[in-house]
């Protein structure tokens, strides 16, 4: 998809995840059902193009650097707040980096 190129794929594990059926890509379970989604996007260059570029449009939507950078940052902030939540209970632990060591207090 990132290279603006349609695809044909099962929809199982990761390729069930991404991009939208049929704007993005073709799915086919049967051996019939790949030579028919082959067969269009082999006909139909119009639609290769669409679908390309859906693809494309897709990607860097969702997967480029920005989209990633803000997972990223949210995921982090999560962890934090998680573990002052965890500390304030007195639950959790801190990490390694910031743990007292033990060799102070000899």
């Amino acid at each position: 998809m990132a290279v603006g190129v349609p695809y044909v794929a099962t929809p199982v594990g990761g390729s069930a995840e991404i991009g939208v059926e049929g704007t993005t890509h073709l799915f086919a379970t049967t051996n019939e059902e790949w030579r028919q989604a082959l067969n269009d996007l082999l006909a139909n260059a119009d639609r290769r193009q669409q679908m390309g570029a859906a693809g494309r449009r897709h990607v860097i939507e969702h997967f480029g650097l920005e989209a990633q950078a803000d997972k990223l940052a949210s995921s982090a902030a999560e962890r934090r707040s998680n573990q002052r939540n965890d500390l304030n209970r007195g639950t959790g632990t801190l990490p390694v980096n910031q743990a007292p060591d033990a060799r102070d207090h000899l």
